[in-house]
């Protein structure tokens, strides 16, 4: 059994954008101290782009929770530190939640945080970007368990498209 759940493509409004950059940018600053260059969880660069990113995937994931009117409780955007908690808590529609947002069709998951087993979602919702449009698949993070480890300035789960198809269906 995989898990899979799979919505229909959202589209990406200007003003969603907007309001992820603005909020991308407070998260940053705020987890400057954690992400600071020479700890192992420098982004170098990519710091701004990965929080921008993040917020938007936690605000299109909000918006087909709403859409379905599915009750949720949702993590603050924005939070004073980093926290390893799931970004959502769907009751007994999903459990827990945790969005990865992406660009690339190479999906990670942070091997620490999720080998938390006190803060591992029980799915992850994978929100692919392409454009305009965001893709969304959900699947049990157990799933994350069988996936290809790899090392860069932090250890993480990581599986590439063809990879993640086939785990989609398998």
């Amino acid at each position: 059994e995989t898990g899979l759940i799979k919505f229909s493509d959202s589209v990406i409004t200007k003003e969603m954008r907007i309001e992820a950059d603005k909020l991308g940018k407070q998260r940053s600053e705020n987890s400057a101290n954690v992400y600071h260059k020479g700890s192992s969880k420098h982004r170098g660069n990519n710091e701004s782009r990965i929080s921008t990113l993040g917020i938007l995937g936690e605000l299109l994931a909000r918006q087909k929770l709403d859409n379905m009117k599915i009750p949720y409780e949702a993590a603050p955007l924005v939070e004073e530190a980093p926290v390893n908690e799931p970004d959502f808590k769907t009751g007994s529609f999903l459990g827990t939640v945790d969005v990865k947002t992406f660009e690339l069709y190479q999906f990670q998951v942070n091997y620490q945080d999720h080998n938390d087993y006190n803060h591992r979602p029980e799915y992850y919702w994978f929100i692919k970007i392409i454009e305009n449009i965001a893709e969304h698949r959900i699947i049990r993070s157990r799933i994350v368990d069988g996936w290809e480890t790899r090392v860069g300035s932090d250890k993480y789960y990581f599986v590439n498209k063809e990879q993640y198809e086939r785990s989609l269906v398998a």
